[in-house]
C-alpha cells in the first residue's frame, strides 16, 4: 500500500481468531526501528474488527526525502493465546511536474476501482525517469516541456503496472441484475503508446537525448496508428 506524505491512513484489524479477551495494543515504527507512536484500542464484546488510525503527522516526510515506509504492529489475546500481526506501507512524497494517480489511470483507460491510488508508485517512476535524463537543473518555467515530462513520468508509472492490468480489468462487470462485457484492451499496443510518451518526455528534458544510443535503431519505439483504448 502506498500513501502520500502527510496523509493519514487507516489500518483494519480483522479478529479472524475470535473476539479479543481485552484491548488491542499497537505501535508504529520508523525504518530505523524507532517507535513513532503507540496506542490502545478498547474492543466491544461483539466486535469482529477494529481500525488503527495513523495520523497524518506520522506520515510526513522531511524535505528532500522522496520515499520511506512505516511498520504497524498490533497484539491482543484470544482465549489467553497471544495474537500478533503487522503491516508495512510505503510513504511517497508529492512530486513536481503535476504528476498524479489520475493521470496514470487516464493513460491506461481505467478508473480508481480498477487501479486505486495505493497501488500507483509515482516516486518509482520519477526516479526511473531521472536515471535516464537528469532533472536536477531543469527550468520549471518551460511550461510545454513540464507538461511532457509530467506525462512521461505518469506513463512510466503506468508501464510498471502493465503486466498486472489484464488481471485487474475483468472482462465482465455486474451490478445487481445487470451485467455487461467490458471492451477487450490490447495491452501490448497500450504499452507501445506509453513508451512513445516516455520518449517525448526524455526529449523535452534533454533535446539532445539519443533514444537509440543504448538499444540500436531496430528497437526505436514506434507509435501505433490507432489508440488502443479509444480507437481514435
Amino acid at each position: 500500500m502506498i500513501v502520500r506524505s502527510g496523509t493519514g491512513v487507516s489500518i483494519p484489524i480483522l479478529f479472524s481468531s475470535g473476539n479479543p479477551d481485552g484491548d488491542v495494543t499497537y505501535k508504529i515504527f520508523t525504518p530505523a526501528g524507532e517507535t513513532l507512536g503507540s496506542g490502545v484500542i478498547t474492543v466491544p464484546d461483539d466486535a469482529v474488527s477494529a481500525v488503527i488510525q495513523v495520523p497524518s503527522e506520522r506520515n510526513a516526510l522531511p524535505v528532500g526525502v522522496l520515499s520511506s515506509y512505516r511498520d504497524v504492529e498490533w497484539t491482543y489475546t484470544v482465549g489467553d493465546q497471544m495474537v500478533y500481526d503487522e503491516v508495512r506501507y510505503t510513504i511517497e512524497a508529492r512530486l513536481p511536474f503535476g504528476v498524479s494517480a489520475d493521470g496514470v489511470r487516464a493513460k491506461l483507460g481505467v478508473d480508481a476501482k480498477d487501479l486505486p491510488n495505493s497501488d500507483i508508485s509515482l516516486v518509482k517512476a520519477y526516479l526511473a525517469f531521472q536515471s535516464v535524463v537528469s532533472l536536477a537543473d531543469f527550468d520549471m518555467s518551460l511550461a510545454p516541456q513540464v507538461s511532457k515530462i509530467g506525462d512521461a513520468i505518469e506513463a512510466l508509472a503506468a508501464l510498471i503496472l502493465i503486466p498486472t492490468m489484464s488481471v485487474r480489468v475483468a472482462s465482465k462487470e455486474s451490478s445487481g441484475t445487470n451485467q455487461y462485457q467490458r471492451q477487450e484492451v490490447d495491452w501490448s499496443a497500450v504499452q507501445v503508446n506509453l513508451e512513445g510518451i516516455v520518449s517525448d518526455g526524455y526529449l523535452a528534458a534533454n533535446p539532445v537525448y539519443d533514444e537509440t544510443a543504448n538499444f540500436g535503431s531496430l528497437l526505436i519505439v514506434v507509435r501505433p496508428a490507432t489508440d488502443a483504448i479509444t480507437g481514435a
